[in-house]
């Protein structure tokens, strides 16, 4: 993350975590890096970047579809 945005982000952490969206943890097996999207307003977009983590240990059912 760009050291410029990192007010922002905080910025919008806190109020995430204000509006009980996010809460804070000591450990987790699924944390995953965030992606922080500047908007054209001066505010961000926090994303999560779950390729690492989550992604691989989703299990995908396989369906046989019919006519």
């Amino acid at each position: 993350m760009p050291y410029a945005l990192r007010p922002a982000v905080e910025k919008e952490l806190n109020k995430m975590q204000d509006e009980g969206i996010i809460e804070p943890v000591e450990v987790s097996n699924w944390a995953t890096p965030i992606v922080c999207v500047p908007k054209t307003d001066g505010s961000v977009r926090v994303c999560g970047d779950y390729k690492g983590i989550v992604n691989p240990a989703i299990q995908t059912g396989s369906f046989l579809f019919r006519r």
